[in-house]
């Protein structure tokens, strides 16, 4: 279960600028407008429809979905999601890359809040959907419910639903997509079965790529190495240094510098599957093997 320091620090980050044009003003009414029609919703159908993972990625099929088993350890400690909801719903919305490489700009910040007005179109569509199947829902918008508060933490839940990873920036890295995405979700007492991804290693890469490290302007992410961990097969903690990110959030129009300098943020999906590719590579050749400490080696030999 987690703590609402952290619900209370995001509420709080607002980048200056985000109110500051008229589609500003627009996207954020249209969301305010999402937030009251999703905690308005009308009543479940009583009578329940048989329904498969597969038939609902196959019914939105412009959508990339993964489901998997709600985590208490990641909700906050005062949501309300009932009991009988056991399963979790994600939804990836990729983001501009050309208008995200702006950042920390007005352009950017208008495409992150373009992106939770796309997300909270997802969940509405799902959530009606779910409904009219018979299924009790609670759709989780990407800017919190009518209240702004948020009851679940995404991004663990993605990586459970085989969507992709965590990154050392702490965020998380979709498969198709790369960093440069959003992410919205449902818990449901629908029993459907959970989506599942082959571990790419883009976490164990991160522990050695470093390259977001230096575009950082705030110097809030980790630069150290995670030997000990790749090796052991351990679950690597980047600790952001969340107060200087977030002060410096607030003070400029947002910021995802660490996001777009990743070398999986590409315009194209093209790009991003390469480079997948050679990452898994990587993976496969030196950590699943076992010969991590050889490379080094190599590399150590190499510099003499």
């Amino acid at each position: 279960m987690l703590d609402e320091h952290k619900q209370k620090q995001l509420a709080e980050t607002v980048p200056l600028g985000m109110m500051e044009t008229p589609t500003h003003l627009k996207y954020r009414d249209q969301i305010t407008a999402q937030q009251a029609e999703l905690a308005n919703l009308g009543e479940i159908n009583q009578k329940i429809q048989p329904l498969t993972t597969d038939q609902l990625q196959a019914n939105f099929p412009d959508m990339r979905i993964g489901v998997t088993d709600l985590d208490p350890n990641y909700l906050f400690q005062h949501h309300q999601i009932p009991a009988n909801h056991q399963k979790v719903i994600i939804i990836v919305c990729p983001m501009d890359y050309e208008k995200m490489i702006t950042a920390p700009s007005l352009t950017s910040a208008t495409e992150i809040l373009k992106s939770y007005r796309d997300g909270g179109e997802r969940v509405i569509k799902l959530t009606r959907y779910l409904r009219d199947k018979g299924y009790d829902v609670l759709p989780h918008h990407p800017m919190g419910d009518i209240n702004e508060y948020h009851h679940i933490l995404m991004p663990p839940h993605a990586v459970a639903a085989g969507l992709g990873e965590r990154g050392r920036t702490g965020l998380f890295i979709d498969y198709i997509y790369g960093p440069t995405v959003r992410l919205a979700a449902l818990t449901t007492s629908a029993d459907l079965d959970n989506t599942k991804g082959e571990h790419k290693g883009i976490t164990e890469f991160c522990h050695r790529c470093r390259y977001c490290v230096r575009y950082c302007p705030p110097n809030a992410l980790p630069d150290g190495t995670y030997m000990e961990e790749v090796e052991s097969g351990e679950p690597m903690d980047f600790k952001i240094n969340a107060h200087r990110c977030f002060q410096y959030f607030k003070q400029h129009q947002g910021c995802g510098k660490c996001i777009v300098n990743c070398i999986l943020a590409e315009p194209d999906t093209e790009t991003i599957a390469r480079r997948m590719n050679r990452i898994s590579s990587w993976y496969e050749k030196w950590v699943v093997s076992g010969k991590l400490d050889e490379m080094y080696a190599q590399e150590l030999t190499s510099q003499t």
